[in-house]
Formats: structure tokens, sequence, C-alpha cells
């Protein structure tokens, strides 16, 4: 049994507005996503820089009184407590915004960091040595994180894979939903021809 015209014009005008606010839906909840999203790179951006100048400074003062007592650099580690304190905190911050599994190698580099960093200090290595090293843990460092930041990015200029798919979807249905309304007119224009000659 074929509908009549206006029961399945109603019909797809009804599928039409269902579809509508589904895609109305999923929009929404795809822009809050990425601004959470860019907030998050955001904040992860501001910490690692916030962290690794907090270590730098903390180990250049070391460097530096490398020659003191140990009663000076005792008293050098209690000025210093707040530095140690805050890098310690940006640390944790940063560690709670990874992804364990997804960021392992960054992960790794951020709890290590210090480690290292403090291991290049003790091995008496000359001043433009232990500059180079320093250097090259750092922009090691800094290049993991330019890897998990453009990645983010990616997600967020992209969008989430369901807006993906939603906006391959959308697209199919224009397609079909155009392509049946021009057929039903073809149609309907071909059996009134086809009448006005049978009439003739």
């Amino acid at each position: 049994m074929q509908l009549p015209d206006v029961a399945l014009g109603a019909t797809l005008a009804a599928l039409i507005s269902a579809i509508a606010v589904y895609i109305t839906t999923v929009l929404s909840k795809e822009q809050k996503t990425s601004e959470f999203r860019q907030v998050w790179i955001d904040g992860l951006r501001n910490d690692i820089s916030e962290y690794l100048s907090k270590v730098q400074s903390i180990h250049s003062l070391g460097s530096a009184h490398a020659g003191a007592t140990d009663q000076e650099k005792l008293k050098l580690v209690v000025d210093m407590m707040d530095h140690i304190q805050e890098a310690q905190m940006c640390e944790y911050r940063i560690a709670l915004r990874l992804n364990p599994v997804e960021h392992t190698s960054l992960m790794i580099k951020i709890t290590s960091f210090q480690d290292e960093m403090l291991k290049l200090s003790s091995a008496n290595l000359d001043r433009t040595k232990l500059i180079f090293e320093k250097d090259v843990l750092t922009q090691a460092l800094i290049k993991e994180s330019q890897v998990v930041l453009k990645k983010e990015w990616k997600r967020v200029k992209t969008g989430e894979l369901s807006f993906r798919i939603l906006k391959y979807l959308a697209a199919a249905s224009t397609i079909i939903v155009a392509a049946y309304f021009s057929y039903s007119h073809y149609s309907q224009w071909r059996l009134e021809k086809e009448a006005v000659v049978f009439t003739h």
C-alpha cells in the first residue's frame, strides 16, 4: 500500500525535524567538548612551561653553589623550598592532566626530569658540558610536549569522532533526501505527461 503524498510529506518532515534536533544536540556537545579540550591544552602548556622554568632555576642555583659547605647547601635548600614545592605542584598538575595510557612517553619524561637534572648536576661535568646536557634534556621534554599538544590541537580542529561521523551522515542524508524528492517530482511529471499524451 502506497502512502498518500500528504502523509508521506508529513512523515518526511517529521523525520527531517528529528534529524535536525539530533544534529543540533551533537553540535552543542561538540562545541563544549572542544572548548574544554582547548582549556586543557592551554593549561598543560602553561604548567609545562612553569615546571621547566622552576626546575631550571632550582638546578641553576644549585650548580652555582656547587662548592659551598654542607651548612651553606642546607641553607640554600631551605631558601629554595618554595620553588621546590611549586615545581612539585606543577609536576602533579601535569600528571593529573595526562592520560597514563595515551601520554605514556610524556609522563615518563615529566616524572624523571628532576632526577635526570640532579644526576647531571652531580656528574662533575665542566660548565659548558653541563649546560649542553641540561639543554638536551630540556629540549627532549619540550619536543615530547609539542607532540602531545599538536595531537590534541588536531582533535580540536577536526572535531570529535562522533562529530566527524555525524558530519558525513548528515551529508549523506541530505543527498538521499534531495535525490528522493527529485525522483518523486520527476516521476510525477512523467505520469502527468503520459496522462496528457494518452488523453490526446
